[in-house]
């Protein structure tokens, strides 16, 4: 147990530090998106509430396979539900915490765009590295 909690609190701890990025992505998301750019303190909360939030889900969900008795065959479908429900999580943390400047929230639908504009972009980013190494590897 002590185990998974000092995983839980170097996970929070990577997800503050990747919300620093991923804040910036935000903020362009947004600006796309809804046409207006949040301050850079409300993309890092929303960043950083996201990242937080599908972390904590995709362990409890871990755990409730692990605990259902899951093989590690199904690992695969576990990482695939766990990205899935972390991007349904973001997108409404998004929808929710992104104001324009009268206070009005972007909503679910446009949450839902943002977090999709900042899954690719962390899966291009994603693709560009794992290429590096490839290529240094090789």
């Amino acid at each position: 147990m002590g185990f998974a909690i000092g995983q839980l609190i170097s996970q929070i701890i990577g997800g503050a530090i990747a919300a620093l990025l991923i804040a910036l992505i935000i903020q362009w998301a947004t600006k796309k998106v809804a046409k207006f750019k949040p301050s850079y303190g409300m993309a890092y909360k929303s960043a950083f509430l996201g990242t937080v939030g599908g972390l904590i889900l995709g362990l409890m969900l871990g755990f409730a396979f692990g605990m259902a008795g899951a093989a590690e065959a199904q690992q695969g479908g576990l990482i695939l539900l766990s990205m899935i429900a972390g991007f349904l999580l973001q997108g409404a943390i998004y929808g929710q915490l992104l104001k324009d400047e009268s206070s009005i929230s972007v909503g679910l639908g446009k949450g839902y765009a943002i977090a999709g504009i900042q899954f690719a972009i962390g899966i291009g980013i994603l693709v560009i590295i794992t290429g590096a190494v490839l290529v240094i590897a090789s």
